[in-house]
């Protein structure tokens, strides 16, 4: 997480295409500030976060070219981002290894949004 910083994510804002958080057992908050600088990747089409400890994911408001959104084994994450804050372009949601709520509001999102594909909502 120590990328989300504005003047880096200013400066590869129209060419960073995807973005990995993986097995990082350390961040379990993003700022407000580190927020607003992922936001700004504008081209950004992939946002994974693998392994995390985060216990809350951010909005992503300002990605309006992200097509897959993954969430895979962390466990501290309890909800997804409210439904006004994923962006319209989002085609694929992968939840697999989340809790039981996370899967719920998954298939609740599925239902809200039938072209979206969600991967990971059966049981293991």
């Amino acid at each position: 997480s120590a990328v989300l910083i504005a003047p880096i994510c200013r400066r590869l804002a129209a060419t960073l295409h995807t973005l990995k958080f993986c097995n990082d057992d350390v961040t379990e908050t993003i700022t407000g500030e580190q927020e607003q600088a992922l936001n700004l990747l504008t081209s950004l089409q992939s946002l994974r976060f693998t392994g995390c400890k985060l216990r809350s994911l951010p909005r992503l408001y300002g990605l309006s070219s992200l097509r897959e959104f993954w969430i895979s084994y962390c466990d501290g994450i309890q909800s997804l981002p409210p439904k006004e804050d994923l962006p319209a372009s989002l085609l694929v949601l992968d939840v697999m290894g989340c809790s039981r709520e996370i899967k719920e509001q998954a298939k609740n999102l599925k239902k809200a949004k039938p072209c979206l594909i969600v991967k990971g909502i059966w049981p293991r």
